[in-house]
């Protein structure tokens, strides 16, 4: 028997009137933005934290330390939804935290609760992956014609 799908709930990779990726990937990603603030802030106050999570030395460190660990926190939701960044760092690095590592990351698991919950349950923050770790934030065509703001995050976009 077939079973009919609603608008709302098809999934976010079938094009459909009214339903706009763009639109739909940055009611996430603007959550996971903020997260990457924090932890980008938080590696630029305790360098030694990011190491693990840059892999070569260009100058990008601590914004793509941030980038990194919130894609590894984004990967383990698909399989251990609700795990806390804390769980998600040790399953990176393969081993328990202690001391100094176990506090620094008690802390950002504290102060970004609230925002790792609120990405982690709206719809499509697995389907839309890609689209939501995309770092320059919205500025697509259509996105700068609808908030000249977003004129900036396309001229980076298209010059990188």
């Amino acid at each position: 028997m077939a079973v009919l799908r609603t608008q709302v709930d098809k999934p976010h990779g079938v094009p459909r009137r009214g339903y706009v990726l763009s639109s739909a990937v940055e009611e996430i990603a603007r959550h996971g933005r903020v997260v990457v603030s924090e932890l980008s802030e938080a590696f630029q106050q305790d360098s030694w934290a990011s190491a693990p999570f840059v892999w070569c030395s260009s100058g990008i460190g601590a914004d793509r330390a941030a980038w990194h660990v919130l894609a590894t926190w984004l990967t383990r939701q698909v399989d251990r939804p609700g795990l806390s960044l804390i769980d998600a760092v040790v399953w990176y690095l393969g081993a328990p935290l202690s001391g100094r590592g176990a506090e620094f990351w008690h802390g950002l698991d504290v102060a970004l609760a609230d925002t790792l919950r609120a990405l982690s349950t709206l719809s499509g923050h697995i389907e839309l992956l890609p689209y939501i770790l995309e770092s320059h934030g919205p500025g697509s065509r259509l996105s700068v014609m609808r908030d000249p703001a977003t004129k900036a995050a396309r001229t980076t976009k298209k010059r990188s």
